[in-house]
């Protein structure tokens, strides 16, 4: 894992396959591939936030995509539009933009043309819905 620290600042953008922990400054995007990201409540983000699971306890201003999760705490502050397939925010947090909830891609599943499922497929399909809780 690595961490941004707090009173580090970091001007451009950053990508990785690490967990990465921000308690610091990043102005510019932050793009994680197979990570998770943490935005600890010191944190601040200025630029577009891409991860697998994403926490946020701090302020992000920019769009946010999370793979399979994002959770925004009660000390969150984000002003930018959300994409996630699940959603856990808390009543305190702050949050102003568009959201959408989406469904997952095929290859996450398995799942090669949605078009011509089969029964295995459906199953598949099922249990990723009930697993992230969508109805």
């Amino acid at each position: 894992m690595s961490v941004v620290e707090h009173g580090l600042v970091v001007t451009g953008d950053i990508f990785g396959e690490t967990d990465l922990t921000i308690k610091g400054v990043v102005k510019g995007s932050v793009y994680l591939q197979n990570a998770n990201l943490s935005i600890e409540q010191s944190g601040y983000v200025e630029g577009e936030v891409r991860a697998d699971k994403i926490i946020i306890s701090g302020e992000v201003m920019g769009d946010v995509t999370a793979e399979t999760l994002l959770q925004l705490t009660a000390t969150a502050r984000v002003k930018g539009n959300l994409r996630t397939s699940k959603l856990a925010m808390a009543e305190q947090s702050l949050f102003s933009g568009g959201l959408v909830i989406q469904e997952p891609d095929p290859v996450e599943l398995g799942i090669r043309d949605f078009k011509a499922l089969t029964e295995d497929d459906y199953a598949k399909l099922r249990r990723w819905r009930m697993r992230n809780n969508i109805e």
